[in-house]
């Protein structure tokens, strides 16, 4: 258009420039327009009045804007070269689809455009001249999804002009429920666990889906949600949780009563109620299954209450959780009524000195009572729940032997089927006449020592066997020579080929009694001959065989004299280290040697009496040979190395006078117990020698003084010296007392 009128005004201006030559038929004198001749400025002059044509009556050229509108040519001419209103710059008349938006009209006018693409595209964004919009009725390409032409926002085409779906936030209402696509609801999301599902389809109690956009407690709100019907699955058909005490029994619970109720058949825990879970069912009486009468929550059965029973004395459960001052404290409880076994009636552990002898044990059993006489006085039959007693034939059997210490009165019987050792020394001991005990120790037993009686209950020693016809047996040890037999009263006697240990029988027939005739095998009265030259024979001495008996028997002869210093720990064969016949290394000097001293006995003895001038037959420690022990023996000491039992400080610092029998109150020194600190009276000890002079060792336990008047004793402890004796011990008052009222 800009190029039409640009040619426009070129001719125009060209017509101008150049007028028309004169009218030859007028000779240049009258010039006209409409005469058909083009003179003067005429542009042209076609002579005739149409101004639809080429010439216009004015004799200008005509061209689109002159404002005529040229027949054939123009459907309008406004005048102007603005092609946006209703003519054109190319004067046709303005139209939708020329690509001319028109600005002459508004919105509402007749032929008003928003705009003209010049093309008849539906999807563009330009539709019949108007802005495409949602609501047209046209789709435009890659805006609109869909357009319905209608303001409808809940059919199948949205407001927006996209296709209806869920989880737009329309609810579509143009579809029946079952029809495809239909919507019950539509809150804008595809969030399943909200009031509205993914599928447009409001949450309910058994869709399967667990609405989780309400607190718990709102109305709607779920806990849970399995699409079921099962009220007895892990959700119930409320959508709640299964919970102890709704009723319904579920995975988890042994029951489910429905109601908090805890001590009735179903706990508040949903667990059936049981003896032991702590809660004390009140929904049973005594007498029916399930009654409980405690539950203290636990399965200790020692407590106060077993198996939902009160803990009571005799059900066979001892009681742990009491201190033993408390009421319903129990010991033991062995479930029955009897008295004379581990546990009394009232539950009280039996002990020594309840009064009541335990029946339910063996001799060999720990515990084991010979006597109970419930009380602690020591000098009467019972003391300590062992039997007491004066001399062995008081003591049960071949297996029971009177221990009395010496100065006592009663001692206590050790019976070897029970009693345990440790060493030697505890199986050792004599009775009130001073029989001593033939036992030693061996695997915590007390056994029997050679030529010492056995039985099947008492049995022997290492290497030694019980040889004998039944009811008189004794230990014998085989032997080949006399060096096999460790006691030197001994020699071995051959038996066709085989040798055994032996006594050496000696003395003269009128001082044996007949029953011993039998073991004397020829040699009473004769003399203890030395098998070696040049040593001299040994000697005769009297042996305690017990019962009151004696018998003599023959030591071994050596090579020293009487008066030689002398070693008591030699071995048998060393003759040249042993005293001679009728000698015994014996005693205890200044310098704390031993010396050869004759033997001898006391008047009530049997045997030879006369001592050398300046000595006195005193009791004694003899080497008895069987491992390194000894046993008490007469020998002549002279009085240099004699002391006085019951006198203080009657050896000097360093030693004490030996308590061997409490027959004579004249005995030998011996060195005090090698230990860092000796036991004052009174104190702790384990052997005499550990004593101070004067006093032993009671019982193994403490030191007591020896006495022979009230005046050698403490302040209130009393002595009583028996007929036959020269001292005793003291006793204390309670022991005085106690005596009295047995």
């Amino acid at each position: 258009m800009a190029c039409r009128l640009l040619c426009v005004s070129f001719i125009t201006a060209f017509l101008a420039a150049c007028p028309p030559p004169d009218n030859p038929n007028t000779g240049g004198a009258d010039v006209r327009c409409g005469d058909g001749v083009v003179s003067g400025d005429e542009a042209c002059d076609d002579g005739n009045d149409l101004d639809g044509d080429a010439c216009l009556n004015d004799c200008t050229v005509a061209f689109c804007g002159d404002g005529v509108v040229r027949t054939g040519m123009e459907s309008c001419d406004d005048g102007n070269s603005d092609p946006r209103d209703g003519c054109t710059d190319a004067c046709a008349d303005a139209r939708c689809g020329d690509g001319v938006v028109r600005v002459d009209l508004g919105p509402g006018d007749v032929g008003y455009e928003s705009c003209d693409d010049g093309n008849s595209i539906d999807t563009d964004e330009c539709v019949a001249c108007d802005d495409a919009r949602c609501g047209d009725g046209f789709v435009q390409d890659l805006v609109e999804g869909c357009d319905d032409g209608n303001t409808e926002d809940g059919d199948v085409c949205t407001n927006a002009c996209q296709q209806a779906e869920c989880g737009d936030g329309i609810v579509r209402s143009d579809l029946s429920d079952g029809e495809e696509g239909y919507e019950a609801c539509d809150d804008g999301n595809l969030e399943d666990l909200d009031g509205c599902t993914a599928a447009c389809i409001p949450a309910r109690c058994g869709d399967g889906i667990h609405r989780q956009d309400l607190t718990p407690g709102a109305v709607g709100a779920e806990e849970c949600d399995d699409g079921n019907e099962v009220n007895e699955d892990e959700c119930s058909n409320d959508c709640v949780l299964p919970y102890c005490g709704d009723g319904w029994l579920t995975t988890g619970e042994s029951c489910d009563d429905g109601n908090d109720q805890s001590n009735d058949g179903c706990t508040n825990d949903c667990e059936l109620a049981r003896c032991g879970d702590g809660v004390l069912r009140v929904d049973r009486v005594q007498g029916q299954v399930d009654f409980e009468a405690c539950d203290d929550g636990n399965e200790v059965d020692e407590d106060g209450c077993i198996d939902c029973v009160p803990a009571q004395c005799g059900d066979g459960i001892t009681r742990g959780d009491l201190e033993p001052d408390a009421e319903g404290y129990e010991a033991c409880d062995d479930a029955n009524d009897e008295e004379d076994d581990a546990c009394l009636d009232d539950c009280v552990a039996a002990r020594c000195g309840d009064g009541i002898v335990r029946r339910d044990l063996d001799p060999d059993e720990a515990g084991y009572e010979a006597c109970d006489d419930g009380d602690d006085m020591p000098n009467d039959d019972c003391a300590g729940c062992e039997a007491t007693c004066a001399v062995h034939s008081n003591c049960p059997g071949l297996t029971g032997f009177c221990v009395v210490a010496p100065g006592d009165v009663r001692g206590v019987c050790l019976d070897t089927r029970r009693h345990v050792c440790a060493e030697d020394r505890d199986c050792q001991g004599a009775d009130v006449l001073g029989t001593s005990l033939g036992l030693l120790c061996e695997e915590e037993r007390c056994l029997s020592l050679e030529m010492s009686r056995c039985n099947d209950l008492l049995g022997c020693g290492e290497e030694m066997v019980c040889q004998g016809t039944r009811g008189n047996q004794t230990c014998r040890r085989p032997c080949e020579a006399n060096g096999d037999c460790p006691d030197p009263r001994m020699a071995c006697e051959l038996d066709g080929d085989e040798g055994i240990c032996n006594w050496v029988f000696c003395g003269g027939e009128d001082e044996l009694p007949a029953g011993f005739a039998g073991y004397a095998q020829g040699q009473l009265g004769g003399a203890c001959a030395n098998e070696r030259e040049d040593v001299e024979d040994g000697y005769c001495h009297e042996y305690d065989v017990g019962g009151g008996n004696y018998i003599g028997a023959c030591f071994d002869g050596g090579a020293l004299d009487e008066g030689d210093p002398c070693d008591q720990d030699v071995d048998r064969d060393d003759d040249d280290a042993q005293c001679g016949g009728g000698l015994a290394c014996a005693g205890y000097d200044a310098e704390g040697a031993s010396h050869c001293r004759q033997t001898c006995q006391l008047d009530w003895q049997n045997g030879l009496r006369d001592c050398p001038e300046g000595s006195r037959c005193v009791v004694a420690q003899i080497r008895a040979g069987h491992r390194g022990g000894f046993y008490s023996g007469m020998v002549c000491l002279p009085e240099a190395e004699q002391c006085d039992a019951v006198a203080l400080d009657s050896c000097g610092d360093d030693a004490r006078c030996a308590v061997l029998s409490s027959r004579t109150r004249t005995s030998h020194c011996e060195l005090f117990a090698d230990r860092e600190q000796l036991p004052g009276p009174g104190e702790s000890c384990e052997e005499n020698s550990e004593c101070p002079d004067g006093y032993y060792c009671f019982n193994r336990s403490s030191c007591r003084r020896l006495c022979v008047t009230n005046d050698d004793c403490e302040e209130g402890w009393t002595c009583d010296v028996r007929d036959g004796y020269e001292f005793s011990a003291c006793e204390a008052p309670e022991e005085e007392e106690a005596e009295d009222e047995g």
